[in-house]
């Protein structure tokens, strides 16, 4: 049956894998009144939400880092819009190292979006991405968390991109499988890359971008569908900036990729099939049992084996024709419309007859788009139940249509005319 098993939306959350409440868990853990303090922060009150920086800074010292919530977000939001007051407690917001590394947290957090508005020299400072490295080797999870989360934040920067990928960033990354951080570190990449429309006149960007390309594929062996759907997504963009990719990466990798519990992962690897020259048994197996996942799926499989139908052996025809039977009488419409010409081929030339033939051409004759390719299939089943041994049962199921038929003789179209009245015809001589 057909079935739909769509791609999960988005496993990636600001929560990073913990229970806690999201939007409360700020206001919470540091006392803070959250109705109160959005007007104390639009005020840029500086003195009065101070404090909770500070609870944020000590948690930070014994526990790691922290969730944040809508108003922790508006928190630092609203201290960087400070950074250009005279206010003296700016300055010492500056001066203060734990403070001002406790608000970097709190961005890269919660406001991993919003990364663009920080002052560039920070985002770039080797500092934050050296702590990211080391903390995500760490085997204490709370630390590999806080790492995540860093990069997570500062991953956008090109400069710190480049850092990150000559540090072998992205083999630590992978290492780690992380269903929930990897997902939102790929879509930052595909974010960057889409939305960066010069790339292709730097030089260094090119450069960065060629040298992600080699690492990248080892994100299609995740465990999780989440993580290889967002590589696809990689891999399409790349592509658009004329960064070549290699199909083979994707080709030796089809037999675990096609087995995969999502449809969206099964339909990105298939765009790659058609490079595949020879169809083995083995994956020629794979196709028949996806053909029938969704339409986008149906198509790309009944596409690739009608072009290679000269390779396939009379038993594997005999298997496609099975499958295109199935989705012509139970699948979606769009593939029932692509299966049928299909399906009237290789049974005309591989004489191959089945009852549900007169079904599949029967569900589609009333359909404009339709009409000609099942009236002209109903014409060839009469011609191929006369060598199977099956004509009386074609004639007695098409006798039951002949009013259908005797109104398709008056059709406008002479292809639809022709059929019909050939039908007729030939169901008065038998």
């Amino acid at each position: 049956m057909f079935e739909d098993n769509s791609d999960p939306e988005d496993y990636g959350s600001k929560s990073f894998g913990k229970t806690q409440p999201y939007e409360t868990t700020f206001a919470q853990r540091y006392k803070i009144n959250a109705s109160g303090i959005t007007n104390d922060i639009n005020n840029c009150d500086l003195k009065k939400f101070q404090p909770g920086i500070n609870k944020l800074t000590k948690y930070f010292e014994e526990k790691g880092p922290p969730l944040i919530g809508y108003t922790g977000a508006l928190l630092f939001e609203r201290l960087q819009l400070c950074f250009d007051s005279n206010d003296p407690l700016v300055e010492e917001y500056h001066a203060n190292e734990e403070l001002r590394k406790a608000a970097f947290h709190l961005l890269c957090w919660f406001g991993y979006d919003k990364c663009t508005t920080y002052p560039a020299d920070q985002l770039s400072n080797p500092e934050y991405v050296e702590q990211a490295f080391n903390n995500i080797k760490s085997t204490n999870i709370e630390l590999v968390n806080d790492g995540l989360g860093l990069l997570t934040g500062v991953i956008h920067n090109i400069a710190v991109y480049n850092y990150f990928i000559e540090n072998n960033g992205l083999d630590i990354i992978f290492q780690l499988d992380n269903r929930t951080f990897i997902p939102i570190f790929l879509r930052k990449l595909f974010k960057l890359w889409s939305n960066d429309k010069n790339n292709s006149e730097n030089d260094f960007r090119s450069s960065v971008y060629h040298r992600t390309v080699p690492f990248i594929y080892q994100f299609l062996d995740s465990r999780y569908s989440v993580v290889k759907n967002r590589t696809f997504n990689v891999l399409r963009v790349l592509k658009k900036r004329g960064i070549e990719v290699d199909p083979n990466e994707i080709i030796n990798r089809l037999p675990n990729l096609l087995q995969d519990p999502y449809n969206a992962v099964i339909a990105a690897a298939l765009t790659y099939i058609r490079k595949v020259p020879e169809v083995s048994q083995e994956l020629f197996k794979q196709l028949i049992e996806v053909s029938n996942k969704n339409q986008k799926i149906g198509i790309e499989v009944f596409k690739y084996l009608y072009k290679r139908v000269d390779t396939l052996s009379q038993e594997n025809i005999s298997l496609l024709v099975e499958a295109l039977l199935e989705a012509a009488t139970n699948g979606p419409a769009k593939l029932g419309e692509y299966a049928l010409p299909i399906l009237t081929e290789l049974t005309t030339a591989n004489n191959i007859w089945d009852e549900r033939l007169i079904d599949a051409y029967m569900k589609f004759l009333q359909e404009p788009r339709t009409i000609k390719v099942s009236i002209e299939g109903l014409c060839k089943c009469l011609e191929i139940s006369e060598g199977s041994g099956h004509n009386q049962d074609v004639i007695d199921r098409l006798s039951e249509y002949t009013d259908i038929f005797s109104e398709l003789m008056q059709n406008d179209d002479e292809v639809v005319s022709h059929f019909s009245s050939q039908i007729l015809e030939r169901l008065e001589q038998l």
